[in-house]
């Protein structure tokens, strides 16, 4: 078929571009003029991707055309795992992974979609996530995105709690979204300590917490825990 052509054809273009990654360069001005051809260009970074050191050293001097990786990410999105092992080795590169994610932003199921396979690897997604606390509402609409897979949320809020400013004002964005804080906060309740310590910073907003403490009491005695806290914090 026409498209099993296109992937041989995109397995020569391999052994063509590997030779010319001394010429990094090269390569890049090659990608960017061929982004009118994103579907081409996925054809060609798919069976690099067993390179993934190379697919790296082509991306990092196209991430100063960061709209350009994006439109070279998006198409790649079926094949998150790929994208996964493309980010990666990127993360070194926090910031320009960081640039790369705000562009996504307007793509927030593309967003979620790289994130999901990348939750295996925890502490990555947390330090990719914390320069991303400056623009916390599209974190909150990631983490919107995200509560159909709340186990994964879980796993990436816990390693974000050393910055329990950064989480408060997260959920603070979210209490419009009491239902969704209230998903998070479930799977969380075996950090009680942790949830706590987010929870004292709320305080000023204690009607938006008591509201999400209401459904919460069905969780029986793990939430009955953080309920006596929350009340001796509450007082006035």
């Amino acid at each position: 078929t026409q498209n099993s052509q296109k992937i041989d054809d995109s397995e020569e273009v391999r052994l063509i571009l590997i030779p010319l990654l001394k010429h990094r360069e090269e390569v890049r001005l090659i990608l960017i003029l061929q982004l009118k051809h994103r579907e081409e260009v996925r054809l060609i970074l798919i069976p690099l991707l067993k390179h993934r050191e190379e697919v790296r050293l082509i991306l990092i001097p196209l991430l100063k055309h960061r709209e350009e990786v994006r439109l070279i990410l998006i198409p790649l999105l079926k094949h998150r795992e790929e994208v996964r092992l493309i980010l990666i080795p990127l993360l070194k590169h926090r910031e320009e992974v960081r640039l790369i994610l705000i562009l996504q932003l307007k793509h927030r199921e593309e967003v979620h979609l790289i994130l999901i396979p990348l939750l295996k690897h925890r502490g990555e997604v947390r330090l990719i996530l914390i320069p991303l606390l400056k623009h916390r509402e599209e974190v909150r609409l990631i983490l919107i995105l995200q509560l159909k897979h709340r186990e994964e949320v879980r796993l990436i809020q816990i390693p974000l709690l050393k910055y329990r400013g950064e989480v408060h004002l997260i959920l603070i964005l979210q209490l419009k979204h009491r239902e969704e804080v209230r998903l998070i906060q479930i799977p969380l309740l075996k950090h009680r300590g942790e949830v706590r310590l987010i929870q004292i910073p709320l305080q000023k907003h204690v009607e938006e917490v008591r509201l999400i403490q209401f459904p919460l009491r069905k969780q029986s005695l793990e939430t009955r825990w953080v309920d006596f806290n929350l009340i001796h914090l509450l007082r006035p």
